[in-house]
């Protein structure tokens, strides 16, 4: 039986010495804010949506009514805030050492190629802005995947 300073059996070895595998560990990792990480999960599915719509009103473009192309514009910008907005969400869940830095890195390149793909869209070059928007979906299911992991996201 492991004993602690005192004499009485120590924490998280409730059976034996500590050494069968009945032992429990306690842990000592903080826990990851809840708020912030249903914040982050509703970001990337809204992120997600926005990236589905983007090609669906752009399809809609091609029959001719202009109107879709003004639907795409907007939400291009709507895009942008919300991966800008789920960048802000990864850090708070991250600050102070609570949850994993591993989709901060993801947010921000996301984020820089929004904005190429805003800058590509603006050119008219689509022969590189549609294999990018179609990444950039890709990108955000990984993300959205990644805030609903079981694990800290």
């Amino acid at each position: 039986m492991v004993l602690d300073e005192a004499g009485r059996r120590a924490p998280g070895f409730p059976h034996g010495d500590g050494g069968g595998a009945m032992t429990t560990v306690e842990s000592t990792a903080p826990a990851v804010r809840t708020p912030f990480v249903l914040l982050l999960r509703v970001l990337a599915v809204l992120t997600m949506a926005a990236m589905l719509w983007q090609p669906t009103v752009a399809g809609l473009f091609t029959t001719g009514r202009v109107s879709y192309l003004t639907l795409h514009d907007i939400g291009a910008g709507v895009a942008a805030l919300l991966v800008a907005l789920d960048v802000v969400a990864a850090v708070l869940l991250r600050w102070p050492g609570r949850g994993s830095a591993a989709l901060i890195p993801h947010a921000v390149a996301m984020l820089v190629l929004v904005g190429a793909q805003m800058a590509l869209g603006f050119t008219h070059l689509l022969a590189v802005h549609l294999p990018l928007g179609v990444l950039l979906f890709g990108m955000a299911l990984g993300f959205t995947a990644r805030a609903f992991a079981r694990r800290k996201p």
